[in-house]
């Protein structure tokens, strides 16, 4: 059980995403409420009672966007989302239920003077879980086993394509026919120009000495290779976007929101429900693919040359 709670989920780091998710669960709680009216609601006698029944789903939007407006922020300074969990998603799922007990609570206050005490509180927030939790949970596992199926099926594709173009690469030095050639892969003569925001400060890297490059704050990490296949990192003052914007080769795509990664390094994939971790060569390191950049980084790998 406990081994369960530690495994990758996806972490929704679209605030437009989760805006959505939360409109529909305060839609369902306001409908649920309204139609059934449980809980002896049923023998509540007031005026616009449908519209004071509504504001209850209203809060049980608001309460949760407010709360992923505050992770989102965070998480510009802690990137909380490399590290997210199925215990860390039920944890924020009961924070979110205690904040809208305390929403519901004062929202009953102010229609018909509810008295607040701890035990009005236990009360409400049983309520509200009955109305929410085990639904809400229900879905955390079903959609945690659905995305593990499919991203393990991708990657057993993927690894199988990425050992075909391992066993038939040509090692270099036999495309060398003498000391003095300049046959090359024509990967090794493609140039990445990165250049840092003072205009002053760049690195000039053949395609195939790029491995990847990750976002730090205001600056990025580019690791590469020199000349003697060492890998170096150098800082440059740039933001990953911008980086981004200065690369123009197919195989070197964004995979998740700090990191930028060269296909061409990529020796297998990992799969989980929160997405794919990439292996690469010369790193011990592994990258994480986000699940918003899994279709195009799948598909990329798969139809890699």
């Amino acid at each position: 059980m406990f081994s369960f709670l530690t495994k990758p989920y996806p972490f929704i780091g679209d605030i437009k995403r989760a805006i959505i998710n939360n409109f529909f669960i305060g839609l369902f709680v306001a409908f649920f409420l309204i139609f059934f009216q449980p809980f002896q609601i049923n023998e509540w006698q007031t005026d616009y009672k449908i519209i004071k029944l509504a504001g209850f789903g209203f809060i049980s939007f608001l309460v949760p966007s407010l709360i992923n407006f505050i992770i989102l922020a965070w998480l510009r300074f802690w990137p909380i989302d490399k590290t997210w969990t199925i215990f860390k998603e039920v944890l924020t799922i009961v924070t979110i239920l205690l904040s809208i007990t305390c929403g519901n609570l004062v929202y009953s206050k102010l229609l018909f003077n509810m008295h607040l005490g701890l035990f009005t509180f236990i009360n409400a927030f049983g309520i509200t879980c009955l109305v929410g939790v085990f639904p809400v949970i229900l879905h955390v596992i079903l959609k945690h086993n659905k995305l593990l199926k499919i991203n393990l099926q991708q990657t057993l594709e993927i690894n199988e394509q990425l050992q075909l173009k391992q066993q038939n690469e040509i090692p270099e030095a036999k495309l060398k026919t003498n000391s003095d050639s300049t046959v090359e892969p024509v990967l090794n003569n493609m140039e990445i120009k990165l250049v840092s925001e003072n205009e002053k400060d760049f690195i000039l890297l053949k395609l195939a000495q790029l491995i990847y490059i990750e976002s730090a704050d205001n600056y990025s990490n580019v690791v590469y290779l020199d000349e003697k296949e060492n890998k170096k990192k150098l800082l440059l003052r740039s933001s990953l976007k911008r980086i981004e914007s200065q690369i123009h080769q197919t195989t070197v795509l964004r995979c998740h929101r700090t990191y930028i990664v060269n296909l061409n390094m990529v020796n297998q994939v990992e799969g989980n429900a929160a997405g794919y971790k990439l292996y690469l060569n010369f790193c011990e390191e592994t990258l994480p693919v986000s699940r918003n950049y899994i279709p195009l980084i799948g598909e990329k790998l798969k139809h890699l040359q």
